[in-house]
C-alpha cells in the first residue's frame, strides 16, 4: 500500500452504477476465490450468476437477500459461488460494490464504513421498492457481515428494514491482524500514520477494523438491533482471535463444531459448501445437512 500512498481515492473507473450494482456483465461460477478474482481482472465489474434480477419475486415467507462483500472483496469475487447457490434454492439475491480502494475497483468496501453503510441503505431501499418486500435479509462476509450492516442497522435506521443478518467470518470486534493492532496501540504516531494512509488511498475501513479502534468501540457500545447468526472458523487468518466474530446473545456458529478440523479459512469461506449450508439454515430456519466429507476449496 505504501507504493500507492499518493494515489487519490477513486482514481480508477468504477464499473458499477451509482448505487453500486455491477455493470460488467455476468461472470462464471467458480469453485475457487482466486479463479473468480482472476476473471474479474480481465472483466471488471462482473455480477454473480443469479444476482440482481429485479424481476424476481420472493416466495411467501421469504425475503430478498442482499449479499455484502468484505473489505478486500467485490460482489463477484466474494459471491461467484454463493449467489447462484442461494438462487438455486429459490431466493432472490442482490449484491453491489462501493467505496473501492483508490487503485483497484476489485477491492471494494475499503473506504469509510459509515459511507458504505449509507450506500447499503440505498441498495436495501431499491431492492424493497422493486420486489415489494417490507424487509430484506442480509448476508455479509468479513466487514460485510460485521460493522458495515451493524452501522446501517443501529445508526442509520435500518433495523425496521432488516429481518435477519447472517455474518460469514464477521469482523464485529475488530482484529489483532498480524499484530498491527498491538504495535499501533503502543505507538500512537504509527497509528495516526496508518489512519492517514488509509484515508489517502480510500482504505479507511482497514484502520477502522483494528480491535479497540474508536470506530469499533463506539459502534458496539450498544446491542445490535437485529436478529443475527455469525459463522466463524478456527482457521481465520484475518479476524483474530476468531471469537471476535461472535456477538453476545446471537446465534454464534463455529464451522469446526460440525466438521472438526475442517480447514475453512477467512478467504475460502464464501466458497465452502458447509458454510453455504449454515447460511441457508440461517436464512430459512431449517436445519441443513453439512457434508464434511467434501473438503473446502483452497484459500
Amino acid at each position: 500500500m505504501l507504493l500507492f500512498g499518493a494515489t487519490p481515492a477513486h482514481a480508477v473507473p468504477t464499473p458499477f452504477t451509482d448505487q453500486g450494482f455491477p455493470t460488467g456483465g455476468t461472470g462464471g461460477i467458480h469453485p475457487l476465490p482466486a479463479a473468480a478474482a482472476l476473471q474479474e481482472v480481465f472483466q471488471p465489474g462482473l455480477v454473480p450468476v443469479g444476482a440482481n434480477d429485479f424481476s424476481c419475486q420472493p416466495a411467501e415467507g421469504q425475503r430478498p437477500v442482499v449479499l455484502i462483500p468484505g473489505t478486500t472483496g467485490s460482489a463477484f469475487n466474494s459471491f461467484s459461488a454463493l449467489a447462484p447457490a442461494l438462487k438455486a434454492e429459490g431466493l432472490c439475491v442482490y449484491t453491489f460494490n462501493h467505496n473501492p480502494l483508490g487503485f483497484s475497483s476489485q477491492i471494494s468496501f475499503a473506504g469509510d464504513i459509515a459511507d458504505s453503510a449509507r450506500m447499503l441503505g440505498e441498495v436495501v431501499d431499491k431492492v424493497r421498492a422493486e420486489t415489494g418486500a417490507e424487509q430484506v435479509d442480509l448476508v455479509g462476509w468479513s466487514q460485510g457481515g460485521g460493522p458495515l450492516p451493524v452501522y446501517y442497522i443501529n445508526k442509520l435506521g435500518g433495523a425496521e428494514k432488516v429481518r435477519k443478518v447472517v455474518g460469514i467470518m464477521p469482523s464485529h470486534h475488530g482484529t489483532n491482524f498480524w499484530l498491527v493492532h498491538d504495535y499501533a496501540q503502543r505507538n500512537p504516531a504509527v497509528r495516526a500514520d496508518f489512519d492517514n494512509l488509509g484515508t489517502a488511498v480510500n482504505g479507511l475501513a482497514l484502520a477502522q477494523q483494528l480491535a479497540g479502534s474508536a470506530f469499533i468501540e463506539d459502534l458496539y457500545s450498544e446491542p445490535v438491533r437485529a436478529e443475527y447468526m455469525n459463522i466463524a472458523t478456527q482457521y481465520d487468518q484475518i479476524v483474530l482471535p476468531y471469537s471476535n466474530s461472535f456477538l453476545e446473545g446471537a446465534d454464534n456458529r463455529l464451522v469446526q463444531d460440525y466438521c472438526p478440523g475442517r480447514r475453512t479459512t477467512h478467504f475460502n469461506a464464501t466458497y465452502d459448501p458447509v458454510v453455504f449450508a449454515l447460511v441457508l439454515e440461517g436464512l430459512t430456519g431449517v436445519a441443513q445437512p453439512k457434508n464434511c466429507a467434501t473438503p473446502p476449496p483452497l484459500g
